[in-house]
């Protein structure tokens, strides 16, 4: 049980880590939103890809693991 709270906690981390990442990213990059949106995007995809990207896909599999561990550990009486 404990183990599936650290590891939920640890996944909610480094998707917010990877959310406030994109954020910044896409705040300093409207001006180039406003005049063109493929090179907005190529840009976008460029800063993303090596440490946010891997690390919100890390996240997400460490949240649904977490509560996957969570939900076989509950006691279900009924």
């Amino acid at each position: 049980m404990k183990t599936a709270i650290v590891l939920l906690v640890i996944g909610i981390v480094m998707v917010l880590c990877t959310y406030t990442h994109y954020l910044r990213i896409s705040k300093g990059l409207t001006a180039v939103r406003e005049e063109d949106l493929v090179s907005y995007y190529l840009n976008l995809a460029g800063e993303m890809v090596p440490l946010p990207l891997w690390s919100g896909l890390i996240g997400i599999v460490l949240l649904l693991i977490g509560i996957i561990m969570l939900l076989i550990h509950l006691p279900w009486t009924i």
